[in-house]
């Protein structure tokens, strides 16, 4: 697959019905570059928290939290990594951690 990537950039966009694979988790893009391969080790959602994602409170510990990219909102997550999720290869699950900033 690197061969065939070569020095190219590949970028997928978010998709709201995304895809299954593995074990049937959803991941929330598109899957045009390599509709093929069978398994994902790692995903990382930007910009917006996945619509699997906890709830986001606008505060924690009283200092707020910035809101998620859209229109109209100056300052943002916008670039920021907000969720990655990676799998856990021994017991076919998923470690998922998530991102809030102040």
């Amino acid at each position: 697959m690197q061969d065939m990537i070569g020095g190219n950039v590949i970028t997928e966009n978010r998709d709201s019905a995304g895809f299954a694979k593995n074990d049937g988790m959803q991941i929330y893009y598109t899957n045009g570059q390599f509709p093929y391969f069978d398994k994902a080790f790692s995903v990382n959602y930007y910009d917006n928290y996945s619509p699997d994602s906890p709830t986001v409170h606008s505060q924690i510990i009283g200092q707020n939290v910035l809101p998620q990219a859209g229109a109209g909102v100056a300052v943002s997550t916008k670039s920021l990594t907000l969720a990655s999720y990676i799998k856990n290869i021994e017991d076919d699950s998923w470690n998922k951690n998530y991102n809030c900033t102040m």
